[in-house]
């Protein structure tokens, strides 16, 4: 735990140091948005983002503009566990747990995968395999068990890394999406 906990640290400090954060965004999106994985997709279920993470706006706001089904996590009270709820609106949006804009319970409607469905899924880092560097509470590990459709990690490419701590609770994405470059994550090494 102390390995992951630097990791943390140091991935955190990369982050903030980013240069020229929305040009970026802007090339990860797009490499998001021009692939095959988003293209097939049904329906996204994707973060909202906040802070230094990659900014998901532009890919909820496209994803609901060309027809795809949208859902977005909602914290439960149950520690770490979310759930998804479909969205037609980002105006469907509440602040959530965590200061985490997550939709209105009280009017979204819970969302179940299929093999249709991409997982947009954020990260402090990523390794070329698909391990994910979270902040600790594993909300998208336990997500990701139960979720049937293809996943896809959203970093910057200073947060790619050879190699990140992990253990068996930890889950892996299927694909990796960066300012360089969106491919399948690398099989175990």
């Amino acid at each position: 735990m102390q390995v992951k906990a630097a990791q943390r640290e140091k991935y955190k400090a990369v982050r903030k140091s980013i240069a020229h954060r929305s040009l970026a965004d802007l090339q990860i999106t797009d490499r998001l948005f021009s692939s095959a994985v988003y293209r097939d997709a049904a329906s996204v279920f994707c973060y909202v983002s906040a802070g230094t993470e990659v900014d998901t706006k532009d890919v909820l706001l496209d994803a609901l503009t060309s027809g795809k089904k949208v859902a977005v996590p909602y914290c439960t009270e149950q520690p770490g566990v979310m759930e998804f709820y479909f969205i037609t609106s980002l105006s469907e949006l509440v602040p959530g747990k965590y200061g985490i804009l997550a939709p209105d319970v009280r009017v979204c409607v819970p969302a179940v995968s299929d093999a249709r469905t991409l997982l947009v899924v954020p990260g402090l880092a990523f390794d070329r395999c698909g391990y994910r560097l979270g902040y600790g509470q594993g909300y998208y590990d336990r997500y990701l068990k139960k979720f049937h459709g293809i996943s896809i990690g959203l970093c910057y490419n200073k947060c790619i890394a050879d190699h990140l701590a992990h253990d068996i609770y930890d889950q892996r994405v299927d694909y990796l999406a960066c300012q360089d470059f969106i491919r399948k994550a690398e099989l175990h090494k």
